[in-house]
């Protein structure tokens, strides 16, 4: 199937992207027409679906490759970054019964590795850059709450932030909290939920004064996110996303505008960024 994507400004209808999936719904080539010049990515699949291989292609010539190998569960070992022709990064990752190691290499040099360590719902990441730790993550979880406290420590071990986690019995999270080491709250986030949809979160920052900004998010019959807005506790509106489907259940229509206010990166867009998505559909297209 191949999916067109138009940008709508000034009633102009500019394509900007076309991808094309596979019956399984996996994406074998993308088209960036927003890019100067034209970029194109191509996938490749084996026959477990696992991606092996994303080709970026530019004016005939390949700008980049990468490369992905898989152990016997289906877990990425290893991934290969070529640019230009040459291997320039190696991500290698061990995996354990306990957690993990994950080493980077770049020009054959070892630049980031990190280490996890599982014990049932515990767990310890540690962050190496240029083979010295720099961060360390220590989540102790509380059966009785239903949550999770994460220690947030430096290169020396020393506390930079606390964050509390609460979970409703969905395993959805539903408190956040980030405090300083000395105990100041930074920021917190409350969630509501309908199902396993979430229908409504609050969320404030106290580290430069004091902000609050509040989400709504709303479903269609087929459960599909139609409207996601924030606004400030008086009603002003910070951000507008609207989403229209077809009865495939495929976005057709997309609309987002943000006010610019600080409170406006709640959502995931830019601020004082708006936009107008067309999307139109092909099927029975493979390549």
């Amino acid at each position: 199937m191949k999916t067109l994507k138009y940008n709508i400004i000034d009633d102009e209808s500019i394509l900007i992207s076309e991808e094309i999936t596979d019956k399984n719904g996996n994406i074998i080539k993308f088209t960036n027409y927003e890019s100067e010049p034209c970029v194109v990515k191509l996938f490749s699949y084996n026959e477990e679906e696992l991606l092996v291989e994303e080709t970026e292609i530019s004016e005939n010539e390949e700008l980049s490759k990468t490369c992905f190998i898989y152990n016997d569960k289906k877990e990425c070992t290893e991934s290969l970054l070529y640019i230009g022709g040459e291997l320039y990064e190696k991500v290698i990752t061990d995996f354990r019964e306990d957690g993990f190691t994950r080493i980077t290499f770049q020009d054959g040099e070892e630049t980031e590795k990190m280490v996890k360590e599982i014990n049932g719902k515990n767990y310890v990441n540690k962050f190496y850059e240029n083979k010295e730790i720099v961060q360390s993550q220590k989540a102790t979880f509380d059966t009785y709450n239903n949550a999770i406290e994460i220690k947030i420590m430096d290169s020396d071990d020393q506390l930079i932030t606390l964050q509390k986690e609460k979970f409703d019995n969905s395993e959805n999270i539903i408190h956040s909290q980030e405090f300083t080491p000395e105990g100041h709250l930074l920021a917190e986030s409350i969630y509501e939920y309908n199902g396993d949809k979430i229908i409504r979160e609050v969320n404030r920052n106290f580290s430069l004064g004091s902000s609050e900004v509040i989400e709504v998010y709303e479903y269609d019959g087929d459960f599909n996110m139609v409207k996601h807005e924030a606004r400030t506790p008086e009603g002003r509106v910070l951000m507008y996303h609207q989403l229209n489907y077809d009865n495939n259940r495929r976005i057709v229509e997309e609309a987002y505008v943000s006010s610019g206010e600080p409170g406006a990166i709640y959502g995931g867009g830019l601020r004082g960024n708006s936009y107008h998505y067309i999307y139109e559909y092909e099927d029975n297209v493979t390549e």
